[in-house]
């Protein structure tokens, strides 16, 4: 199903984000970022400010960032939401950001965490072919990473989820590291590549943390259980939102989604029960209306668990793109 977004201009936005984002690694590579964090809020930042600091920002993105807490991706597995707005339609897109540290040999990405009651019963419904020792599991010690994909799961069917993994090599030496990262840019994987991924070593997952080796398998395109590359190197940022953009994933949601000021994001949990997110909208088409959402925006990421939240209006994005080529065609006349 399309929303009716050309994919010209849907390539020029999505190679438009593999810019920025390469002036994000290159920040990385020279340690002027030190977390996930400082990524993420520099990338949405050069966003905001297309032109730099002392030019007007944009008009067509809005995000905002609150403090982690330490109760991280409990209740969707990810850092953030990004609501993506076309001719009244709307695609809700969910990321978790991940930063490997290839350098660091010693450096665990992921960890293991003792669970709370609720979300061990979680973990072992979705375990439940495994028979590991019963010691083992009074341990209740699980690999975060394989977490927070279960949590994915649930809003899967409608929100188009993705991994995104930062590389602190300069761009263009991606190899250099690691044969498989991406070289010009952070490299991506979508949601099912990393849960079928877990599904299939699900095992080792429960008391074990994700090692680089795994992280391979996913940007080589291995299928579980083979040992066949289906692409030589994972895709960058901007083929994931190509592939949003242009509805190869995610799901177009209407009016009929709405309720009020918010898009409602349907999911369902473990036993199948229905688990809904209302997710404010952003009103880019006057000041008062901005004042008010933000507002909402700000309730929102104090009682949620997402990290960031982020509003692109498209139409606006590519009004934006048309009268910047137009200002550099007179200035060269």
């Amino acid at each position: 199903m399309s929303w009716g977004l050309s994919p010209i201009w849907a390539k020029i936005i999505s190679l438009y984000t593999l810019l920025i984002d390469q002036k994000c690694r290159e920040d990385l590579s020279l340690n002027l970022l030190v977390s996930e964090r400082d990524y993420v809020s520099r990338f949405l930042t050069h966003l905001m400010y297309p032109n730099g600091p002392f030019n007007s920002k944009s008009n067509y993105i809005f995000w905002k960032a609150r403090t982690n807490d330490g109760s991280t991706e409990r209740d969707t597995g990810t850092d953030g939401v990004i609501i993506f707005t076309y001719k009244g339609q709307y695609k809700v897109s969910l990321f978790e950001a991940k930063w490997p540290r290839y350098f660091n040999k010693k450096y665990n990405w992921d960890n293991l965490y003792k669970v709370k009651k609720e979300e061990l019963v979680e973990f072992e419904l979705e375990l439940k072919n495994y028979n590991a020792d019963s010691r083992m599991r009074n341990k209740q010690k699980f690999s975060r990473f394989s977490q927070e994909i279960i949590k994915q799961k649930s809003f899967a069917h409608q929100a188009a989820i993705w991994e995104i993994f930062f590389c602190d090599a300069p761009v263009g030496t991606g190899n250099s590291i690691s044969p498989y990262f991406n070289e010009w840019g952070s490299t991506c994987v979508w949601f099912d590549e990393a849960f079928n991924h877990f599904n299939y070593y699900r095992g080792s997952f429960q008391f074990e943390t994700w090692k680089n080796i795994d992280l391979e398998q996913l940007f080589l395109g291995v299928n579980p259980g083979e040992n066949i590359p289906n692409r030589s190197v994972g895709p960058t940022i901007a083929e994931i939102i190509y592939k949003i953009l242009t509805c190869q994933k995610g799901k177009p949601l209407d009016n009929s989604n709405l309720k009020g000021d918010y898009i409602i994001l349907e999911g369902e949990d473990i036993d199948s029960k229905q688990v809904n997110i209302k997710i404010p909208l952003f009103d880019f088409s006057n000041i008062n209306g901005q004042k008010f959402h933000s507002g909402l925006i700000n309730d929102f990421l104090e009682t949620s668990t997402f990290s960031y939240y982020i509003a692109v209006d498209l139409e606006r994005c590519i009004q934006s793109i048309i009268q910047y080529m137009l200002s550099r065609l007179e200035l060269n006349n």
